[in-house]
């Protein structure tokens, strides 16, 4: 919708693309006030994470099927299905380098578009160098607690665990997915 539209043109833009959608200036108003109220429910009501995973879901296929195309591009050859038939088909055609490289593109695209979402969400630092820190952490803690089962007893184990990482996520509050749970 352009934002210079009346009311009037909008109804007849309706119109034009379904006869069964013609209606006056009041009742396209109120369509579309009614749309944008769906719309915003609809985004309040989704889930948060579930969406991030959903848009990193997509991106990952995406990839995939640009990588594919790849392969096809380089071996020259892909198979279809043969919509009469059902069966696959074996297509040949020159290899086309421009395929290739808009392939690659489109991949490194959405792999930066999957990083800085993961960012913003927190799931990765912003600060690329902060992951260095986060394994470091992770190692470390891993050393901690193998030598803590080879010298506490093992009824005291999981108490001194618990305070360990508990102590170790006060000394490195950024890095937030770099230490285990605590066990409880």
């Amino acid at each position: 919708m352009h934002p210079t539209w009346t009311w009037q043109e909008i109804a007849d833009g309706l119109a034009r693309v379904n006869s069964k959608w013609k209606c006056a200036s009041e009742t396209a108003r109120t369509r579309v006030r009614e749309l944008r109220q769906t719309s915003v429910k609809n985004l309040t009501e989704q889930d948060r994470i579930e969406s991030i995973a959903e848009h990193i879901e997509g991106w990952r296929e995406l990839r995939s099927i640009a990588a594919q195309v790849i392969l096809d591009c380089q071996a020259g050859a892909t198979t279809v299905i043969d919509e009469s038939t059902g069966k696959e088909e074996l297509v040949t055609f020159k290899p086309q380098p421009n395929v290739i490289v808009g392939a690659l593109r489109l991949i490194a695209e959405l792999r930066v578009k999957e990083i800085e979402l993961m960012q913003h969400a927190g799931m990765l630092p912003r600060h690329l160098g902060q992951l260095a820190i986060d394994i470091d952490l992770r190692r470390t803690t891993d050393v901690y607690i193998e030598v803590l089962q080879q010298f506490i007893p093992p009824k005291k184990l999981p108490e001194v665990e618990s305070v360990l990482l508990k102590r170790l996520k006060e000394v490195a509050p950024t890095s937030r997915a770099a230490l285990p749970p605590a066990p409880e």
